[in-house]
């Protein structure tokens, strides 16, 4: 869905919440890593949504966060703002 919404992120910069879930990523095919990639591109701070503490967490580090999921089916809510 991000690859075709390339003209709307770069000219229109909504804010994005998405469900982050890089098994099934790579299931269809993509990279976790290159779609957070891709949207940091694009412009966008890239924030965790930690609901237990009910506060918003920058990703500072793309790798080290996509690897604390490998191997794991498991999901994480983002949000991708500008």
């Amino acid at each position: 869905a991000f690859k075709g919404m390339k003209n709307i992120l770069q000219k229109m910069s909504p804010v994005i919440f998405f469900e982050f879930a890089p098994k099934r990523i790579e299931e269809s095919g993509d990279s976790p890593i290159l779609l957070l990639n891709a949207l940091r591109e694009y412009g966008y701070k890239l924030l965790i949504i930690d609901e237990s503490r009910k506060t918003l967490v920058p990703i500072t580090d793309i790798k080290e966060f996509s690897s604390s999921f490998v191997g794991k089916d498991s999901y994480m809510n983002l949000i991708a703002k500008k």
